[in-house]
Parts: C-alpha cells; structure tokens; sequence
C-alpha cells in the first residue's frame, strides 16, 4: 500500500527529522535507502510512499504514524517504563 504525501506532509516529515537533530543522510542509512528518497518525499517531490516505509520512519523519528484518506498525522510516542 503506499500512501500519498503532500507538501504539508513532507513538510512535517522534515520537520520531525529535524527536531531529532538528523541529517538526510542519517536518516537514510537508519531506513536503509538514498539520500534522496529521503528528499523527495520532505519535498513532495515524490507523491507517495510505502507505508511500511512510513511506518519505519515514524519508528525512528519516535512518532505513531495514523493515515485516513487525505490526512497525515503524526503523535509522539509515549515512554514504556
């Protein structure tokens, strides 16, 4: 299934990866893909994503990723202890 992305989305994308301090690079070796998959996708340059890829980034990024048609959102994630 992959999952469409607009702008507001890969805006929040990189909005994320930047609060956790990562660089495109980093992220992109934690996902295990380019550079610039990474890119397109924070600038909607790509359209849409696997959502397991999603999935995996949210994991890094330490969020809970919900998908609904034509909405994106992202949560944190509350600590285990």
């Amino acid at each position: 299934m992959r999952i469409p992305i607009d702008e507001d989305g890969g805006a929040q994308l990189r909005a994320l990866r930047e609060k956790k301090k990562l660089t495109v690079y980093e992220l992109s070796e934690r996902l295990g893909v380019a550079q610039s998959t990474i890119s397109k996708l924070e600038t909607a340059y790509a359209r849409s994503m696997p959502a397991e890829l999603l999935s995996r980034w949210g994991d890094e990024l330490g969020v809970v990723v919900s998908y609904l048609p034509s909405e994106l959102t992202f949560k944190s994630k509350r600590s285990r202890r």
